[in-house]
């Protein structure tokens, strides 16, 4: 059995709370366009009310499961961190930045 490294867990984390924000903020964006617009071709009233809950739900749960996968991204980095806090400059900018 093959086992995953520390660096290899904090990239996998990482990515996820990059892909996962930027879901959240794609789908926000769309659904200020979507509010904001009187009309919108090829969309009746029901329809955009439709997209509008999928835009605003699929907004919201992203951004919680993006909240949630933060502290993990940022234990991960550290513990793949090669040296010490004191020590390290790029890992003290990783926690004083997170």
């Amino acid at each position: 059995m093959a086992t995953v490294s520390a660096g290899t867990f904090h990239v996998i984390h990482t990515e996820l709370v990059v892909g996962i924000l930027s879901l959240a903020a794609m789908s926000l964006v769309l659904l200020c366009v979507l509010r904001l617009s009187p009309k919108i071709p090829f969309l009746n009233l029901e329809q955009k009310e439709r997209l509008a809950k999928a835009f605003d739900n699929t907004q919201m749960v992203s951004s919680v499961f993006g909240l949630i996968f933060i502290p993990i991204a940022m234990v991960s980095g550290i513990i793949a961190s090669e040296g010490e806090a004191t020590t390290d400059p790029v890992l003290l900018n990783k926690i004083i930045l997170s």
